[in-house]
């Protein structure tokens, strides 16, 4: 589907579906799902990397021992993964995203 990515505030966006009217949001537990509603756990920290792609980190949730951020990552089938997971980091493609 078509996601339009919106401004919070300075750095920090919103994902919503377009045709779902739905919120990308991330669990407490790194999980991402879709919010009817737009919480806290809704915004995302965007970078622009150096190779000229986009990364998405949750703004409020990370990891409790390391304070790691979360990331938004797809598989290679476009199946979404758990931000704490070890391979979510900024360098690797999983969490690389086109600009808008």
């Amino acid at each position: 589907g078509i996601l339009e990515i919106f401004a919070v505030s300075q750095g920090i966006v919103g994902i919503r579906g377009v045709f779902s009217n739905k919120f990308l949001a991330m669990s407490k537990k790194g999980k991402l799902h879709a919010s009817a509603q737009f919480t806290a756990d809704c915004q995302f920290r965007e970078r622009f990397q150096e190779n000229s792609y986009n990364t998405y980190a949750s703004a409020v949730h990370r990891s409790p021992r390391s304070g790691r951020q979360w990331y938004v990552a797809l598989n290679k089938r476009g199946k979404a993964k758990r931000g704490c997971s070890p391979r979510a980091r900024p360098q690797h493609v999983s969490t690389h995203f086109l600009p808008r």
